[in-house]
């Protein structure tokens, strides 16, 4: 396969024949092969985050709109999971999918429980059996909320150190075995990680933030992944909208956004580092300039010459967004543009060399 472990049809697969809009869909996407797997997905993926409330309310109707014209533009891969709004996130999607859910791609994850009277203080990671498969974050209650009998990949997202690998990734084969799954994954996998699962399970894929803020996972995993086959789904390719291109140095966060707290690896936007790194941003707006794109359709452009990466996820909450997102599919970087990406990323903020988790 062309690129490692990314394969790129020059036309669209035999399931989208009947999709809406075909004739658009076939002109503007791209779709590769998940890893060295027979998967086959859009190259840039639904990131279902916003759909949890995460970032603020949710508009029913902006979500129906917004994920029609994901398909109309044909977009086929739906990135979710239980811990978006507490099953919220996979409710609105399994709704808005509806009769089209055959046509698309759905990933969700496990691997992490709460107390339903107190989700917010109470999530933590849990990689056993029953929580795989059963409860509030298991697999079934997902399928519920999807409306679905089955997933076409399932992710162990973020390891359990309390919990044998081994019964992680027993409880994914069963899944998958059953039919409840048709290929099976894992998030934020470190290499060591990610090889001790694959002594347990035909894994087909890593899921890991990567975007030009954040390249740690490239170092880490990526050797890893090609290695074995491993496709990589890039999600927070925009960096939580660091790189959408909207925000000032006087943008604010509400309390419940992990922007706000600095959750995880959200150091981007805090300690007074958003304003050095916009002044990254707007540097980036003039390169994109050179090909008339935004900075966000840059970015995603840079995150798909990646080798290792097999689709580039992306959180969308509006129609438009999904039109300028897809847009980055038009962009062909050349060497020259590479080397000034890298220039013009000097001087970033907020992150450390260890890896989350």
């Amino acid at each position: 396969m062309p690129r490692c472990c990314v394969s790129r049809p020059s036309v669209c697969p035999r399931y989208l024949r009947s999709f809406p809009a075909k004739r658009l869909s076939l002109r503007i996407m791209e779709y590769r092969h998940v890893g060295r797997s027979e998967l086959v997905t859009s190259a840039i993926g639904f990131g279902c985050i916003p759909l949890g409330g995460t970032f603020g309310p949710v508009d029913e109707a902006d979500v129906l709109g917004t994920i029609r014209q994901a398909l109309t533009v044909g977009i086929t891969c739906f990135d979710t999971a239980p811990v978006y709004g507490f099953g919220r996130a996979e409710e609105l999607l399994g709704q808005a999918l509806g009769r089209w859910r055959q046509e698309v791609t759905i990933i969700t994850r496990v691997g992490h429980v709460w107390d339903p009277a107190n989700p917010e203080q109470t999530v933590r990671r849990d990689g056993s059996r029953a929580a795989v498969l059963d409860g509030g974050g298991g697999l079934h209650a997902s399928l519920r909320r999807l409306g679905t009998d089955y997933v076409d990949l399932l992710l162990a997202d973020a390891p359990d150190t309390q919990t044998p690998i081994e019964e992680t990734m027993a409880a994914l084969v069963e899944a998958r075995e059953q039919g409840k799954a048709r290929h099976i994954g894992v998030a934020n996998f470190k290499s060591e990680q990610l090889l001790a699962c694959l002594r347990h399970a035909p894994l087909i894929v890593n899921e890991v933030d990567y975007h030009l803020f954040d390249r740690r996972w490239d170092q880490e995993v990526f050797e890893t992944c090609r290695m074995f086959g491993i496709g990589v789904l890039a999600s927070s390719s925009l960096a939580t909208g660091l790189l959408a291109g909207a925000l000032t140095p006087e943008t604010t966060f509400s309390e419940t956004d992990p922007r706000h707290s600095q959750a995880s690896n959200q150091g981007l936007f805090g300690d007074g580092n958003l304003a050095q790194n916009l002044a990254v941003v707007e540097r980036l707006k003039k390169l994109a300039s050179r090909h008339r794109a935004s900075v966000a359709q840059l970015a995603l452009a840079w995150v798909l010459h990646q080798p290792a990466v097999s689709v580039a996820l992306v959180g969308m909450a509006q129609p438009s967004e999904v039109v300028e997102n897809v847009g980055a599919l038009g962009i062909q970087l050349t060497p020259d543009d590479l080397t000034d990406l890298e220039t013009a990323m000097e001087g970033t903020a907020g992150l450390t060399d260890s890896l989350p988790g």
